[in-house]
């Protein structure tokens, strides 16, 4: 084997010196005796192996030849194996296998082995120097041969084949194996300069120029093109960066939910997939809610605003009864490349949003236990969702609606404290307008009347959040399987408290029983004028203001035809939204 390249050797004035080191191993076959051994080689370029060069001439000279003349002559650093031990040696060999200088081995070493060898030629001497070292025994001196050259212009042509040769016979036979090679050179290859050409050098830099420019100019256009789409493709993603909320990686929500299997699932909804994790990076865990693509069943609502609307809802509020926002992730897109090949169509965006974990889960799962809650929790977890709320309509700077509070968006930490999850629907809305008109999304037990429109857009106000809130005031007090006109009912009748719920046994404070009752019936009311707000409710709740009397409210408007049912089938225990409908 040889190098495939012509290697320069001298020119009309300089001898170039030259260094190569390598690496090779010589193994037996079968235990036999060795042979040959390998040699390292320059010679005329390109090298040829000589017929009937096998055995000891190392593929070097034919057997019928005792010398290389002409475009044959070589000069080579033989490694002689020499059937084993007492005879192995490494020579300096010019065309003929007589070595002019050679080294012996110990006659208790053999090639047999891994060693490494350096082989220099200098210019100024003309001496060539080889050293070779074992690999394997460190306490082994190294064997050196040289050999002055007296003059090596004589000897091999300009321009060389520098590699390797070996050989095995019949007889004598080994591995030869070459593990690694250097080979340097102080002759660098001639370098043409052409003739100067003025006027055709300025044409060329003119030309040149021009394409520089060019291009710079439509790298400009791009950049300003990717800046206006990424703009337009990422609604409301500066007004995000500027939120205090991480942004998190893919791989590292993927680590902390097993890659989303079903063992760390908490539930689905309408509007995403919840999954239970564990974020390394902040040491605690986590709820990660993946954003689903259901744009097809809400018209002009696409996850992309689905993702922004509740990001931007929950990175601008922060109250202890509405469940804290940890971070995102916006996975595989918000990136360097899809900035600039922003001509693609990415049809794999993942969003995901990572909220603190609230362990006990939803009070829907705890009003449905047999083993229930007490008065005196569930007295709190109204006053809970209150605050929230209140916070929302009130305190907000605009004010946020919900849209879809329900038991189950409602979740419970290790102290029962309640907060006020799932901002999927949640919509912010400006001084200007009380209202937002969009399409009907939510779950349809807790929708106020007016939203249960069968086609076309309706209105959603603070009232219908509280309509949904009074259901769930009555779901807290009431017995299940109870509806609002039952309630109602009792109320008008003046036995209110029969509608209590059952499994609390009469334990609870009569007074604080009626008003929250009351106060679910006036919140629910089916004319969404006679509403209270949050601000009234509040101070029934906080400071004692009494209740009005209902039937005086709406004497002859008794809601016959409202059918919400306050113990609805079980929906998602995650906190997710869902679109359910009681038949």
């Amino acid at each position: 084997m040889s190098y495939k390249h012509p290697v320069p050797l001298y020119d009309d004035t300089t001898v170039a010196s030259f260094i190569t080191n390598f690496t090779f191993n010589i193994d037996q076959v079968d235990d036999e005796d060795l042979g040959e051994g390998i040699a390292f080689f320059l010679s005329s370029y390109p090298s040829r192996m000589p017929l009937d060069s096998s055995g000891e001439n190392l593929g070097l000279l034919n057997f019928t030849d005792p010398a290389a003349y002409g475009s044959e002559q070589f000069v080579a650093v033989e490694f002689n194996s020499s059937h084993g031990f007492n005879y192995s040696y490494i020579g300096i060999n010019i065309n003929s296998l007589s070595s002019l200088s050679t080294a012996r081995f110990p006659s208790n070493q053999s090639l047999i082995g891994t060693w490494t060898a350096t082989i220099e030629f200098n210019n100024i001497t003309s001496m060539l120097v080889a050293t070779l070292r074992s690999a394997d025994n460190a306490t082994m001196q190294p064997l050196v041969v040289s050999l002055l050259l007296q003059n090596i212009k004589t000897l091999l042509p300009q321009e060389v084949a520098v590699g390797f040769s070996a050989s095995t016979s019949e007889t004598y036979q080994e591995l030869n194996q070459i593990l690694a090679w250097s080979f340097n050179s102080t002759l660098a290859a001639p370098l043409t300069i052409p003739h100067s050409n003025k006027g055709h050098e300025k044409t060329i830099l003119i030309v040149v120029g021009g394409v520089v420019a060019l291009v710079l100019l439509m790298l400009v256009i791009w950049f300003a093109l990717s800046c206006w789409k990424w703009t337009n493709r990422h609604p409301g993603f500066q007004k995000q960066r500027k939120q205090e909320t991480a942004r998190f990686e893919y791989r590292d929500l993927a680590a902390a939910t097993d890659h989303f299997s079903e063992g760390r699932r908490l539930g689905e909804g309408f509007f995403g997939v919840v999954h239970r994790g564990y974020l390394k990076k902040l040491g605690c865990e986590v709820a990660i809610k993946e954003i689903l693509n259901k744009s097809q069943v809400v018209p002009g609502q696409a996850d992309n605003n689905i993702f922004y609307a509740e990001l931007n809802a929950i990175t601008s509020v922060k109250h202890k009864n509405l469940v804290k926002l940890v971070g995102w992730c916006r996975g595989n897109s918000c990136n360097f490349v899809e900035f600039i090949c922003w001509c693609r169509r990415n049809e794999n965006n993942r969003l995901f949003l990572v909220y603190e974990l609230v362990p006990r889960g939803s009070l829907h799962d705890h009003l449905h236990k047999e083993e229930t809650l007490t008065w005196e929790t569930r007295y709190k977890i109204v006053k809970d969702i209150t605050s929230a709320l209140l916070y929302l309509h009130h305190e907000c700077d605009p004010f946020i609606l919900h849209r879809d509070i329900k038991p189950s968006n409602i979740l419970l930490d290790n102290n029962f404290n309640a907060k006020l999850a799932d901002f999927g629907l949640s919509r912010v809305i400006d001084h200007d307008s009380s209202r937002v008109l969009t399409i009907p999304v939510g779950t349809e037990r807790y929708l106020a009347p007016e939203c249960k429109k069968p086609e076309g857009v309706v209105e959603f106000s603070r009232s219908t959040d509280i309509y949904s809130y009074g259901i769930v005031l009555l779901e807290i007090a009431c017995k299940q399987g109870t509806v609002r006109e039952q309630v109602w009912q009792h109320y008008i009748s003046g036995s209110l408290l029969q509608a209590a719920d059952y499994r609390l046994n009469g334990e609870f404070n009569k007074s604080e029983m009626e008003g929250v009752i009351i106060l679910g019936l006036w919140c629910s009311f089916p004319d969404s004028k006679k509403r209270p707000s949050m601000e009234q409710v509040t101070a029934v709740l906080e400071h004692g203001k009494p209740l009005p009397d209902l039937d005086l409210l709406d004497r002859t408007s008794v809601p016959t035809q409202l059918e919400t049912y306050i113990d609805p089938p079980a929906p998602s225990s995650a906190g997710s939204s869902s679109y359910e409908q009681h038949a």
